[in-house]
This record gives structure tokens, C-alpha cells and sequence, in this order.
């Protein structure tokens, strides 16, 4: 169902529009809107990508210099989470200037934005960095406690993709099933056309432990659960996978407004 390939057998990747007009064809009926069958997709992309893939990892690196206690300049728009890396929690380790060769390396963890307001002395200790913040209200990164010299800190995040415009191959489609999403548009076609199909498509998405159906969906999360959950605790946890029986994640709403 992938788009086809050309040249030297290279996978070329589908488009927003290839995935809604492959699903659109298999629900038959073309005639739907274009601009809310996208909508429906991007809905879809945007609550998956909230459940923070491995693949959503990007590293960042921070200049610090003496004396800072926050950083806007290298802010990242796309920022979701952090990406958990140290089996301890830590984030990562950097290696502290002027320290005896190879260097001294120090770790440092994350605090959540509430938990850096609490401290009483946010802006008065001094020293090596040992707590990151990343406030995307304010769109900056905080840390604790003051720099007592500059820094250079590096450290990997979850990403939230913007959403796809129709000419755009989403992240989705570079590491995951892109028949997911054509199946998705045309479970989105049925449930709009009220056919009977509905039912049965949306449970090869999404599964149904009734009739014994694993569903694509559920299959793939898990697949990716036994690679990263293992290793990486805070990746795809577990407590918020939807059963099997359904798409019933109340908790972040219907997936198609």
C-alpha cells in the first residue's frame, strides 16, 4: 500500500496527499473534502506523536555562559519532553572546563517548571549545572544553579512535529507503517459516510479482542514497546496504551476533532 518505488528500488516515501487519496479510494468515495480528510490525519499524527516515539529524538546543545541561569537562544519549538538517557534518570553527563584531564564529567537531571519556582534559591546558588529545564510557555531553558563558568551541555528531547501541510512526508512515514494512515483516512471516510464498513475497518486500525483482531495499530506500538520500554522506561509508558478492544483513550479525545 506504500507508495511505489523508483529508480534503484528506493522506497519513495507518500505525501498527506497520497495517504488521503489511497484511503479516500478504498473507501470509495473520492468526492470527500480534502482539507478534512487532512485534519483528520493531522489529529491522528498529533495525539500518536504525543505518546513520544524513539524516534522523536532530537539532541540539543546548550551554550551557557557565567552567570546564566536560563537560555532562549537555543530553544527548541518542537520541544515535547525530555528524552530520558542514564539509567539513574540523568539526561546526560558534560565534562567540567578546567577540570584534570580527561575531565571531570558531571550529570544532570530535569525538574518540571513548578519544581524550579519552588526552589528558594533558583537565582542564588551558584556552581555546576545539575537541574534543566524546559518551560515552553516561556520558551526558554532553566537551569540549576547559576553557572559559576560556561558550559556546554547536550542532551536528547522528545519533538512535536507541526502539523503536515498536504505536499509534506510526515515524520510518521519515515519510521512507521505508512499503510497505518491510509487505513486511518479510510476508517475517517467510513465513519463519515456511515457505512456498515465502518465497524470492521476500524477495528483492523485499532483492533478488537472480541474477534480476536491484534489491529495495526496496537501491533505496532507494542513492537516498539519491546525495542525502547525495555531500556528506556519513560518512552511509551505502558499505563497509557488504550485497551485492545478499541481507540478509547478518553483522556486526550476523540482523535477526529
Amino acid at each position: 500500500m506504500s507508495p511505489v518505488g523508483v529508480g534503484s528500488g528506493a522506497v519513495v516515501l507518500g505525501t498527506m496527499s497520497d495517504y488521503i487519496s489511497q484511503g479516500l479510494k478504498l473507501a470509495g468515495n473520492t468526492g470527500l473534502s480534502t482539507t478534512d480528510a487532512q485534519d483528520a490525519l493531522n489529529n491522528f499524527l498529533q495525539s500518536e506523536y504525543r505518546r513520544k516515539y524513539p524516534w522523536q529524538r532530537k539532541t540539543i546543545t546548550l551554550t551557557l555562559s557565567a552567570g546564566a541561569s536560563s537560555d532562549s537562544t537555543d530553544w527548541d519549538a518542537t520541544f515535547l519532553d525530555f528524552y530520558q538517557q542514564e539509567r539513574d534518570g540523568s539526561l546526560g553527563r558534560y565534562v567540567i572546563p578546567g577540570s584534570t584531564a580527561p575531565g571531570y564529567q558531571a550529570k544532570f537531571w530535569a525538574w518540571t517548571y513548578r519544581e524550579y519556582i519552588a526552589r528558594p534559591d533558583r537565582l542564588t546558588a551558584v556552581g555546576p549545572v545539575r537541574r534543566i529545564v524546559g518551560d515552553s510557555v516561556g520558551k526558554l531553558w532553566y537551569v540549576w544553579p547559576v553557572t559559576d563558568q560556561g558550559y556546554t551541555l547536550s542532551f536528547d528531547i522528545y519533538t512535536l512535529p507541526a502539523k503536515s501541510a498536504l505536499g509534506d512526508t510526515p515524520l510518521w512515514a519515515q519510521f512507521a507503517p505508512e499503510e497505518i494512515l491510509v487505513q486511518v483516512v479510510k476508517v475517517w471516510a467510513l465513519d463519515w459516510m456511515q457505512d456498515d464498513r465502518h465497524a470492521f475497518e476500524r477495528a483492523v486500525l485499532f483492533g478488537d479482542a472480541k474477534v480476536n483482531q491484534p489491529g495495526m495499530l496496537p501491533t505496532y506500538r507494542r513492537r516498539v514497546l519491546a525495542v525502547e520500554g525495555i531500556t528506556h522506561q519513560p518512552a511509551l509508558d505502558p499505563r497509557v496504551f488504550p485497551a485492545m478492544n478499541g481507540y478509547t483513550d478518553d483522556r486526550w479525545g476523540d482523535i477526529w476533532s
